[in-house]
């Protein structure tokens, strides 16, 4: 026993030792380490932290499980860079990377600039599947699909617990496929990680005693480190334990110890350099706007009508329709079980949101292991009562849930994904100037001339991501009226001028003819993709 007890000192003393000393490193670099050791000494640390179990444990996978995981990875990394070919909004973990190349010291800890202020942990992990992947958005997105993957197997985990392994698996199997968790698996956004951790500590925390403090310590550990990621699940998981602990009457120092000391080094950096520690929600939150007219618009986001932004979008609400009566049936039979922390989940995410400006889909990723708990509780008592008595009940409730299952799949890429790229051309059009400025030969001026607006950092950024970099090329946008004719040709004496022009700009497509007859126009591929001329380097 004291073998034991002086292990686990040990343990906790190399953990902590590790995270103080990503701490101070970061806040006062004095041996400059690399970012990707930074994040390895930090994960080590955190690790060391989470308590061994006093048995070896016995671990009993069903077959029928591994065919779920196997399923859930397939449909998030089938075509995964072809299916969305743009950024959803993924710029933002271009330039963090690009960042990150620039100084490889940088601190992990504090948090990107700008609208993505988290730290740059997922960053780090993305640059690893970039550079094993390419650089590319398969690379960039690989890192969302393991993590929708281990949320998967968490949400089993949860669901033995909240009910039993049938209702389980069907919950797995349901979140498996269910289009929202796969479009998010799909993107490079942080958001994806954030029901992993807070899926886990919910697990770990459930059925432990108050006097069991490995799992209360592990359940804190894994709490904590929700605050590495996207701010959703950093503000909701913590608030939904402390709730769900204090209605049952429960506390345990060793879940608050474990939590403060795993997320410490976040809220320390943000304090020591003056930054937010709710960025996201100081910028999106408005104290003028009325709770019950948020309210309906939340809820007919989650059932009545599509999102109006670029993130899921499509033809359907967030919940498709044919979904929502094996929900209310699952939140009925929940209710009756007392399993009323899904409740809280899924309440606390919308009470949350309901300070917000706007209605965002990626802001719900967090609770949708709850609805998919209740969804496998309702598909449950459904197919029970269809098939009872059936003399081939099994085969008969196996082909409902493969139509369960094939339905979302089916739906998801034959129907969401051709609409949502059809809803906003824009950002298709914009990252396949992009992707062709990429090929573009070395020393060359790039001239985005159009009405809209465009960030010449993105192009900066994307160009440096895909290795072009200390090669010439120079990027500048303007208003088709400011366009000078000699400018474009006086820049051939030093450079190679490429330029890009809208298809539907006839007076500007004109001048450039004129002025350039010899010079073909080279046509996009996408849809009101831009033209582009390249105007070779005189002499």
């Amino acid at each position: 026993m004291f073998q034991q007890t002086k292990k686990t000192r040990y343990r906790i003393a190399l953990g902590l030792f590790a995270i103080i000393f990503v701490l101070v490193e970061n806040i006062l670099p004095a041996f400059q380490v690399h970012y990707a050791m930074q994040t390895l000494i930090l994960s080590i640390g955190i690790l060391m932290l989470i308590p061994l179990p006093p048995y070896k444990p016995r671990f009993t996978i069903s077959p029928i499980l591994v065919g779920v995981l196997l399923l859930a990875f397939a449909v998030r990394w089938i075509s995964l860079g072809e299916a969305i070919p743009r950024h959803v909004d993924e710029i933002h973990a271009v330039a963090s990377i690009v960042d990150l190349w620039d100084a490889p010291t940088s601190a992990v800890l504090l948090p990107y600039h700008g609208v993505p202020a988290f730290p740059r942990v997922y960053t780090v992990l993305q640059d690893a599947s970039v550079h094993v992947l390419g650089k590319n958005l398969a690379g960039l997105r690989y890192v969302s699909v393991l993590f929708g993957v281990l949320t998967v197997a968490a949400t089993y985990a949860l669901g033995t617990r909240l009910f039993n392994p049938r209702v389980a698996l069907l919950s797995a199997a349901i979140l498996a496929v269910f289009p929202p968790h796969v479009h998010f698996s799909r993107l490079g956004l942080n958001n994806i990680a954030d029901p992993f951790f807070g899926v886990m500590a919910l697990t770990a925390l459930y059925h432990a005693h108050p006097n069991t403090r490995r799992a209360n310590v592990m359940g804190g550990v894994l709490l904590g480190v929700t605050a590495y990621f996207y701010e959703g699940g950093r503000l909701l998981f913590p608030a939904l334990i402390l709730c769900w602990l204090l209605l049952r009457r429960r506390w345990s120092w060793y879940i608050w110890g474990g939590y403060a000391v795993t997320a410490m080094p976040v809220y320390i950096m943000l304090w020591v350099y003056q930054r937010p520690f709710t960025p996201r929600l100081n910028v999106t939150a408005d104290s003028t706007l009325h709770p019950v007219e948020n309210l309906v618009n939340i809820l007919r986001f989650l059932f009545v009508e599509p999102e109006s932004s670029w993130f899921y979008a499509g033809d359907t609400p967030f919940i498709l329709h044919w979904l929502l009566p094996f929900l209310l049936i699952g939140c009925w039979l929940a209710w009756q079980r007392g399993a009323w922390i899904l409740f809280l989940w899924v309440g606390l995410t919308i009470g949350g949101n309901m300070l917000l400006v706007d209605v965002q889909s990626p802001r719900y990723v967090v609770m949708i292991p709850a609805l998919v708990l209740l969804m496998g509780l309702g598909v449950d008592a459904v197919i029970r009562k269809v098939t009872y008595h059936h003399k081939r009940a099994a085969l008969l409730q196996a082909m409902m849930v493969l139509l369960i299952l094939g339905g979302q799949v089916w739906y998801y890429f034959h129907a969401h994904i051709p609409r949502y790229l059809a809803q906003f051309p824009e950002p298709l059009i914009l990252d396949d100037m992009r992707f062709r400025a990429a090929d573009l030969p070395d020393n060359t001026h790039i001239h985005i001339i159009s009405p809209l607006s465009f960030f010449d950092s993105d192009f900066y950024y994307y160009l440096r991501f895909v290795g072009r970099h200390d090669d010439g090329v120079f990027v500048e946008s303007y208003h088709p009226e400011a366009m000078r004719i000699d400018y474009l040709a006086g820049a051939r004496v030093f450079r190679h001028v490429a330029v890009f022009i809208p298809p539907d700009d006839p007076i500007t497509l004109n001048k450039i003819l004129r002025a350039f007859p010899d010079v073909t126009p080279q046509f996009s591929r996408v849809a009101g993709g831009y033209l582009l001329f390249l105007l070779p380097r005189e002499g």
